[in-house]
């Protein structure tokens, strides 16, 4: 089997599409699928050609791209430095690093927990996609460990208007949606797989650095690329990845997937379940000839994710049904269960001369559309040294983080104290509502819909609780009453007792003072809650701000309670007009 390796340019901002849970974004993938390559070379081989829609009735077109004839493989992130191309796949799902690690011992480690874990300290994922610089085996203790180099794709977020007609053009008013794409300036590699004979041919149906254009909207401002050919003749296949070989196998290994694979159970749906991989491998690898069957082949380890896909073929203008598969950079740890563990030299040849052909086509359903990829004994070592894209470690600390010295700047001030009042506005209202809910038990005792707005009015025009409490204070006697029959049996309080204050109505001079505050101690109220959030008052602190004490900020929040809380009573008051209207009738 040979080889042509193609680079993909983004030229504009690219959008392939994937299942996503939310009604107002459409997500992109953050690879080129082999599907989409492939029907680049197809739509190009039925214009040479001059095929219409019996393009499947062509022996050349049907044993290319609907036989698998030729195998177009994912293109993943790529990138060059210092002259020399690097090219990156999924990074397993067992290569982790510390949660939160010491910045001056651990940040730079990653571990292969398939392989082992070397503590019970909680790791994630490494990121997305990596390479491996692989060391040179030699009996040294001191000397360094492999080296992972990790990389993301860059995504942007497009708002557009929807459109119920797309002839008009018209967008309908306030309606947008949000397209996810992949950045411009990109490079994406992969590869096409197949005899000497067709890959020759296949390269004369787009010239190097030929513009084409892909995914989603590509007629508008979405979709276009161009494709390169790195390869100026077919090449003997090797490995997808730089400098792995399969030099020696044992009677475990380990089997990574570099791309989603579809397997199919009994039954012929397709199935992510590790009981059907396992009979999957055992069908691919012909463990019939190797005296074998599938009971001796175990699944030990597995670190495995799975995902729906699912693609758009243009010809049908309809979508492929969506299949459940392993998702890329899954990987298990694989035995092979013979007596005293030891495999007979002549099966150990065959079962490497069967997994290396395998590789080369893939394992499971459509691979000529780049999914069933795999790596054998990708992973060897237990760790890495990890090596971060620049722009992901801009952001960490360098060292142990220490308070600055020196005065706070009145910018830092404002804008921490912008961030403390934000938060104190979310409180508000949650507790408003809660507070609120205790008094909507009894439909029939909630105030009427023009009382509530009545005292909407009065708070907006007060200018400050206090002023608003004594207005409320003199209500009419029967005004009173309708407020007093809305009760919280939980705090045990009228709507009217809730809004004023509770006074003392001894003549003694003393209970006069009292009397002063008792409107500033009803503000106080809706502090209560926060007084044990340590963090926020912590930081209040550090900028000397007291929002109880700064009358602007507390009448502020007074107000934004209240005009939470009567809000949600109106709304629930117009749920009810038929209780309404027999209680004032």
């Amino acid at each position: 089997m040979y080889q042509l390796t193609y680079e993909i340019e983004t030229l504009s901002p690219v959008l392939l599409t994937q299942i996503s849970g939310d009604t107002n974004m459409v997500s992109t993938l953050d690879y080129i699928p082999g599907t989409v390559v492939q029907g680049i070379f197809a739509n190009n081989y039925i214009k040479k050609a001059n095929l219409h829609s019996d393009a499947h009735e062509d022996p050349t077109f049907h044993r290319w791209f609907l036989n698998s004839g030729l195998i177009f493989t994912n293109a993943y992130i790529a990138d060059e430095e210092n002259g020399q191309k690097n090219y990156f796949f999924p990074t397993p799902f067992s290569i982790n690093k510390y949660k939160i690690a010491e910045p001056e011992t651990e940040a730079n480690k990653a571990f292969d927990l398939i392989i082992e874990d070397p503590d019970t300290k909680q790791k994630n994922h490494v990121g997305t996609y990596c390479r491996i610089e692989k060391r040179q085996h030699i009996e040294d203790s001191n000397i360094e460990d492999s080296k992972i180099f990790t990389k993301n794709v860059k995504k942007s977020i497009n708002f557009h208007h929807a459109r119920e007609n797309r002839l008009k053009g018209h967008s309908e008013e306030g309606t947008i949606f949000n397209y996810e794409s992949l950045d411009s300036g990109q490079i994406f590699a992969g590869r096409i797989l197949g005899s000497e004979t067709d890959l020759r041919q296949i390269k004369t149906l787009l010239e190097s650095r030929g513009k084409i254009r892909i995914g989603r909207s590509k007629s508008t401002q979405y979709g276009e690329a161009k494709l390169t050919w790195v390869s100026k003749e077919p090449e003997k296949y090797e490995s997808e990845l730089q400098g792995l070989t399969l030099d020696e196998l044992k009677n475990h290994f380990i089997l990574t997937f570099l791309s989603p694979a579809l397997i199919n159970n009994e039954c012929g749906f397709a199935s992510a379940s590790i009981n059907d991989l396992r009979k999957s491998l055992a069908k691919s690898l012909n463990v019939d000839t190797l005296n074998l069957t599938i009971d001796n082949i175990e699944i030990t380890k597995s670190f495995k994710k799975t995902e729906i896909v699912e693609n758009f073929v243009s010809k049908w203008l309809l979508k492929k049904p969506s299949e459940n598969s392993i998702k890329a950079g899954s990987c298990f740890e694989i035995k092979i269960r013979v007596a005293n563990d030891q495999l007979d030299k002549d099966i150990k040849e065959l079962l490497k001369k069967s997994l290396l052909e395998l590789q080369k086509t893939g394992i499971g359903e459509r691979t000529g559309e780049g999914f069933g990829r795999f790596a054998i004994d990708l992973q060897k070592e237990k760790n890495y040294e990890l090596h971060k894209p620049e722009e992901e470690t801009k952001g960490e600390p360098k060292g142990n983080v220490s308070k600055p010295g020196g005065k706070i700047p009145d910018l830092v001030k404002d804008i921490v104290k912008n961030v403390i009042l934000n938060s104190y506005y979310t409180r508000i209202e949650a507790r408003a509502l809660e507070d609120c809910s205790g008094f909507l038990k009894e439909k029939s005792r909630i105030p009427s819909n023009s009382l509530i707005g009545r005292m909407d009015l009065m708070l907006r025009d007060s200018g400050s609780p206090k002023k608003f409490m004594t207005a409320v204070e003199a209500f009419p006697q029967l005004t009173k009453n309708k407020l007093d029959k809305c009760r919280n049996e939980k705090i045990k309080e009228t709507l009217y007792s809730f809004v004023v204050p509770k006074k003392n109505n001894s003549k003694d001079e003393k209970d006069v003072s009292v009397n002063k505050d008792v409107y500033k101690a009803k503000e106080y109220e809706i502090f209560t809650q926060f007084d044990e959030d340590y963090n926020l008052n912590e930081t209040c602190t550090l900028i000397n701000f007291d929002p109880k004490e700064d009358e602007d900020t507390r009448s502020r929040l007074y107000f934004h309670y209240w005009i939470t809380f009567l809000a949600k009573m109106r709304k629930e008051s117009k749920k009810t007009p038929a209780v309404r209207e027999r209680r004032e009738n």
